[in-house]
Parts: C-alpha cells; sequence; structure tokens
C-alpha cells in the first residue's frame, strides 16, 4: 500500500506534506492547481480552523474563481459520494473483475523479458571478449572500435527493450494490487457509510475537484466521479 501511494504522489507531481491527508488530493477545477491548508488564525481558539484553496490563488495575474474548502465539506462531501458509491458496489466489483485474469496476465511478458535478458547476456559476454582479445592480441584499433561500438549499441538496443518490458510488468502489477485493494476496502463499507474514514479516503479516493460554484466532485480509483 505505502509503495502505491508513493507511486500514485510521485506521478502527480509537486509538494506533499505527509501530516495532512488531504495533501496532493484536491485540485482546482478551473486550473488544475493543487489545493493546500491554510490556517486562518483568530484571537480566540475556538475560531482558530484549517481552510483549503488552491495553491496559486493569489500567484497570478487573473486568478481562479474557485472558493476554498473546510475540512468538514470535504469529509462530508466524501461520505456522500461513497455512500453513491456502494450503493453501485457489485457492479463495480463485476466490472472490475471480469476478465482480470487475462487483463493483467504478465506471462507473456515474462517470457519476452526472459528472451532479452538472455540476449543481453550473450552480447556483454561478447563485448568482454572483444575487450580481452584486444588486450592480448595486436588488432587493427579502428576495425576493434568499430565491432566495440557495434556490440555495444545493440546492447543497449536490448537493454532499452528489456527496461520496457520490465516497466510494463510493473506497472501490471501495480494495477493488479491497486484493483484488488480497491475491490477488498470497497466491500468492506458498511451499506450505509455515517462517518468519515481517513484509511478509506487513501485507498479509495484519487482526487477531489473544487468548482467555482463550490460543488466538489470526487474521482475514485476506478475512474468513477461522483
Amino acid at each position: 500500500m505505502v509503495q502505491l501511494e508513493l507511486e500514485r504522489r510521485k506521478s502527480k507531481g509537486g509538494m506533499y506534506s505527509g501530516v495532512d491527508i488531504f495533501a496532493s488530493r484536491i485540485v482546482c477545477g478551473e486550473c488544475g492547481a493543487y489545493y493546500g491548508p491554510k490556517i486562518w488564525h483568530s484571537n480566540q481558539a475556538k475560531y482558530r480552523r484549517v481552510i483549503y484553496r488552491y495553491n496559486q490563488k493569489y500567484g497570478g495575474d487573473k486568478p481562479c474563481s474557485t472558493p476554498h474548502v473546510t475540512e468538514e465539506q470535504l469529509k462530508q462531501g466524501f461520505v456522500a459520494a461513497l455512500n453513491k458509491l456502494v450503493s453501485k458496489r457489485d457492479d463495480i466489483i463485476a466490472g472490475l473483475t471480469e476478465g482480470a485474469e487475462f487483463l493483467y496476465d504478465t506471462a507473456a511478458l515474462e517470457t519476452e523479458k526472459k528472451h532479452l535478458w538472455d540476449e543481453m547476456s550473450v552480447l556483454a559476454e561478447m563485448v568482454q571478449a572483444a575487450i580481452n582479445e584486444n588486450a592480448h592480441v595486436a588488432l587493427d584499433q579502428t576495425e576493434y572500435q568499430k565491432r566495440y561500438d557495434d556490440l555495444a549499441a545493440q546492447y543497449d538496443g536490448v537493454k532499452a527493450e528489456h527496461d520496457k518490458v520490465a516497466g510494463q510488468i510493473a506497472t501490471l502489477v501495480s494495477t493488479k494490487t491497486a484493483t484488488q485493494q480497491f475491490i477488498n476496502t470497497l466491500q468492506g463499507q458498511p451499506q450505509k457509510v455515517t462517518a468519515f474514514n481517513p484509511e478509506t479516503w487513501g485507498k479509495l479516493l484519487d482526487h477531489a475537484t473544487v468548482y467555482a460554484d463550490a460543488t466538489i466532485h470526487f474521482t475514485f480509483r476506478n475512474g468513477i466521479e461522483i
């Protein structure tokens, strides 16, 4: 779970505060900038509170018209959106699990990855053999350099393909894990959610979008926006 979350935040870019569960999850519906926490001070402690507004609120010539939101608005909005998601739970889970066995199958990619690794190993041995030969036998250096460069170029090309396939495998494995986690978390929700749960927020929500009319849309990790 931690690794998946780190990858998600890295893909989003920008700064992240490990203390604030809402950081890097709220965006402006006009410009797409991230919202950040701001403290509203007051002489009376009971009126001091944290609000969220987009980080570029006063940084540009033409600020967006999207309003700030409070933690309570975010929590209440999320609970309401989550209940709508739960009402469609069976259909959502069926859609995510149908064909998942083939969608996330990495067998063919694993075979290709091994083939490329074997090819890399052979090329690496050929490069080393060329180096050893040049160290012990008087060779035409122009011809040797050409042979070395050709082998090195072949190795780099195969390695690039290997790394590409390895990345595809990692993405499929990560997506499969995230999908199963989403399903497990959704299955574990009560028929009627009544309270905000930070862990559920972290596992099910991708981001929340605040619009100029003060509405908040919640986009879940399965792509559904409510």
